[in-house]
């Protein structure tokens, strides 16, 4: 008897494994993969700048955007305050050995293929920066067409005193350092 239901078993078992149906796994129902995910005409992203801001000590904010399409695209860059405020003061102009600003958020821009938007502002020089100026969340919308960008920023404070001394440099990420396609959506004639 118990040979018979270990034969049984055997082959019960083997039967079961011939019919086995494949399966692949995929995300669920409403869980987009990164390569599935439908494209957007904007892309937010988050600035982590809850640290010291005074106006008597350095603290230097900079932004970029790469158009890595090979064709100009027409897009705005929007900063928001810790209130949810647009902040729309123009960056530093720079120079050439320093960081520059060639973009003012808020404002729609025509970049070239493989061209970067550079934002730059600093605690010491822009007025009101550390109250209402800094932000702490961005967006990026296409206006026209499509494009593909790359996009990236960092923080740096500094606060010295006689008993104190702290350098904090926090890097910006936007879509984990990896290139985005954007989409601008249609005017519907609502909108028109």
């Amino acid at each position: 008897m118990k040979t018979m239901i270990k034969r049984f078993a055997l082959i019960s078992t083997v039967v079961g494994l011939c019919l086995t149906v494949p399966v692949s796994a995929t995300a669920p129902e409403g869980l987009e993969t990164e390569a599935n995910a439908p494209s957007s005409s904007s892309m937010p992203f988050q600035i982590p700048y809850n640290n010291f801001c005074s106006n008597s000590e350095s603290g230097d904010f900079d932004f970029e955007i790469v158009n890595t399409s090979d064709q100009p695209v027409t897009f705005t860059l929007y900063f928001y305050n810790v209130n949810g405020a647009s902040i729309t003061a123009p960056g530093l102009p720079g120079s050439a050995d320093s960081a520059q600003t060639n973009i003012v958020p808020g404002t729609k821009k025509t970049l070239a293929a493989h061209a970067a938007a550079l934002y730059y502002a600093d605690s010491t020089s822009s007025t009101g920066y550390c109250t209402t100026g800094r932000p702490f969340s961005g967006e990026i919308v296409v206006n026209s067409g499509e494009a593909v960008f790359m996009a990236r920023g960092s923080l740096y404070s500094a606060r010295r005193n006689t008993n104190f001394s702290a350098n904090i440099l926090q890097e910006i990420t936007v879509n984990n350092g990896q290139p985005f396609k954007l989409i601008a959506t249609e005017p519907t004639l609502a909108s028109k």
